[in-house]
């Protein structure tokens, strides 16, 4: 039997607390008109510590069907992460791109990915069980 270490389901609020403190900072930098390099890596660190923590959270029924899909959300996220970057790459080798995405963009877009393929699996999954 597989056992992950997950973050238990009764401090789910700090992924979102942590999302929602992302989400205002990056309003903050967009209303104050704050063009500073510094404060947008930080905004994409607080971005994915709050994806990150959010896949990591129990749901409510973590079973070994969650676990397995899980751990494949995480596979496809990394292929996915891996295509991407070489996607990227490609555009900047071939100057399509006015201006290179950092790393912390590029793995916000891979956890944000992550994370929608497994809200969306499970979505399906469970929808699939009421049907039967």
């Amino acid at each position: 039997m597989l056992k992950l270490k997950l973050l238990p389901r009764k401090l789910r609020w700090i992924p979102y607390f942590i999302l929602v403190l992302g989400i205002c900072s990056a309003g903050l930098k967009m209303v104050e008109r704050v063009d500073s390099k510094i404060l947008s890596h930080l905004v994409f660190s607080i971005l994915n510590i709050g994806l990150l923590l959010m896949f990591l959270t129990k749901r409510k029924l973590e079973d070994e069907m969650f676990i397995q899909i899980r751990l494949n959300n995480a596979l496809g996220g990394l292929i996915f992460g891996v295509t991407y970057s070489f996607v990227n790459m490609v555009f900047v080798w071939l100057d399509w791109l006015d201006s290179y995405p950092t790393a912390e963009q590029n793995l916000f877009v891979v956890l944000l990915t992550t994370n929608l393929m497994f809200w969306f699996e499970c979505y399906v999954n469970e929808n699939k069980g009421n049907e039967e």
